[in-house]
């Protein structure tokens, strides 16, 4: 059933509760609340990351007219992150898996 489905069946169901009861108890839990886990340590690149790749030149060395239109695209998954670098023509001019 979707969303639409579900509340004209709310509304027409005589045994459920309706009305709008307000933000009291999510306030009074985020103000009660005490986290029992200590949180994660934050994220960071480490050093190896930070080192400039031999293969790609910095764009103050790139004169204007050998500069070009290009994208970037992340993915962002669980384990990983894959990016890749395509021109106005979709040409793929670098990629990282």
């Amino acid at each position: 059933m979707g969303a639409i489905g579900a509340i004209l069946m709310t509304q027409e169901s005589t045994g459920i509760k309706k009305g709008w009861n307000g933000l009291y108890q999510l306030n009074q839990y985020l103000q009660n609340h005490k986290e029992e886990q200590t949180p994660l340590k934050s994220l960071s690149l480490s050093p190896h990351h930070l080192v400039q790749c031999e293969w790609i030149t910095p764009l103050s060395n790139v004169s204007e007219e050998e500069r070009i239109e290009a994208y970037l695209g992340l993915d962002v998954g669980s384990i990983s992150t894959n990016l890749v670098v395509i021109d106005r023509n979709k040409k793929v001019l670098a990629k990282r898996t």
